[in-house]
């Protein structure tokens, strides 16, 4: 176990209670589905060291992550950062999940409890690594970016014009309005959830010739 000097550990406590109740919405939907959906938050370093996390950046012991797990194999995370106010996430999801909404799940978890993590957080800067995740930040959220990136109505739309200026930083404001909303979302969301593992997966965009360094980055970690 890595030991972390204390004043740099956020007391979880808070958000976890939050969790617990998300997770106990997620036990409904399981028993119905027969997943076995849970979401956890905790630094890399104490999370369970029998579980498999899969992320698109290099795990430090201190790095913050948001998992939604499915037998103890974290599908889906969001690593959390923290710096004057910006909460900044960046997210991944299993290939083969893709298209069960558990990205859309966890924005939409990130966002309700981000006060309770870092309480003078305004705002939450999402980089994202494929079009359809600021796509969804910024149709659900109210997210915001540059001003022409808000003129697509479509995803298609939107996707080719990220992959042209990859324009991908999006920001949305911690305010209460838009806490209520991801509280909305969320609660659409879990009834929109699928547990099947899906063959192959949809292209990410980032994933071609011209991103090597990202491809170089990208490690799966089993703990």
């Amino acid at each position: 176990m890595s030991n972390l000097p204390p004043e740099e550990e956020i007391n979880l406590g808070l958000a976890k209670e939050a969790i617990n109740n998300i997770n106990a919405r997620l036990e409904e939907f399981n028993k119905t589905k027969g997943c076995d959906y849970k979401i956890d938050i905790n630094y890399f370093y104490q999370m369970d060291k029998n579980v498999e996390i899969t992320a698109h950046h290099e795990l430090h012991p201190k790095t913050l992550l948001l998992c939604a797990f499915n037998n103890d194999i974290c599908v889906s995370s969001i690593i959390v950062e923290y710096n004057n106010g910006y909460i900044t996430i960046f997210s991944h999801t299993k290939k083969q999940r893709e298209g069960n909404k558990l990205n859309k799940l966890l924005r939409a978890v990130i966002i309700i409890i981000a006060r309770t993590i870092y309480a003078d957080a305004k705002y939450i800067l999402s980089d994202a690594v494929n079009p359809t995740s600021a796509y969804l930040m910024m149709k659900y959220f109210n997210a915001e970016g540059r001003d022409d990136m808000m003129k697509f109505p479509t995803h298609e739309e939107f996707r080719d014009y990220i992959e042209k200026h990859r324009a991908l930083e999006v920001t949305i404001e911690l305010n209460d309005v838009n806490i209520e909303n991801a509280k909305t979302v969320f609660d659409k969301t879990i009834n929109e959830l699928t547990c099947v593992e899906k063959k192959g997966g949809k292209r990410n965009y980032l994933r071609s010739k011209k991103n090597k360094k990202y491809r170089r980055n990208r490690r799966k970690t089993r703990r």
